[in-house]
């Protein structure tokens, strides 16, 4: 029995509609007149124009089998990787700026509170990875100056000390020394 999606449609009939545009996706006959497949290394025979092409196709299809049907759908009129990438980016770019958003608003909402001083850190480094990853890396003596700010009245010594250095310590060394 196929699998209904929530809008109605047929799972079934869409992965079998997408599977037949795959060969279009991947480039069609661009690598076939190489004489190789996806899974092959390319002949010693390519010269580098051709060995460039066959490296791009071979990752437009890597991006393409790890997209979902309905993402490759709204990007398939990409011809290389650069192309598909930045669709991506700007199909997608209102969703990571949400989460950066989001994870802004984590970061300065976080607080010791009840967790314990190494949990704390970590969850503060957490948000900071996530964001650097989302593309918006926080600057380390922001993310000091965060760090310090969610710290109870019972860190007001230390904070003030760190506070009066001239330089910010190192997040890193804190967090794992």
């Amino acid at each position: 029995m196929a699998n209904a999606n929530s809008d109605g449609s047929n799972t079934a009939t869409q992965q079998a509609q997408f599977s037949s545009v795959i060969p279009l996706l991947l480039g069609g006959n661009q690598l076939s007149h190489f004489g190789v497949s996806l899974n092959q290394t390319p002949p010693v025979k390519l010269d580098r124009n051709n060995y460039l092409l066959y490296k791009n196709m071979l990752l437009v299809g890597w991006l393409y089998s790890s997209m979902t049907p309905d993402i490759a759908v709204r990007v398939m009129e990409s011809s290389s990787s650069s192309k598909l990438w930045n669709a991506v980016q700007e199909s997608f770019g209102v969703m990571n700026r949400s989460r950066v958003t989001f994870l802004i608003v984590e970061l300065q909402k976080t607080r010791k509170g009840s967790m314990r001083i190494d949990q704390y850190l970590n969850a503060v480094k957490q948000l900071a990875n996530n964001l650097e990853i989302a593309g918006k890396a926080i600057h380390h003596t922001d993310l000091v100056t965060q760090v310090l700010a969610g710290l109870d009245e019972q860190y007001t010594p230390s904070v003030v000390q760190i506070n009066s250095r001239e330089l910010s310590p190192d997040l890193n060394y804190s967090l794992y020394s």
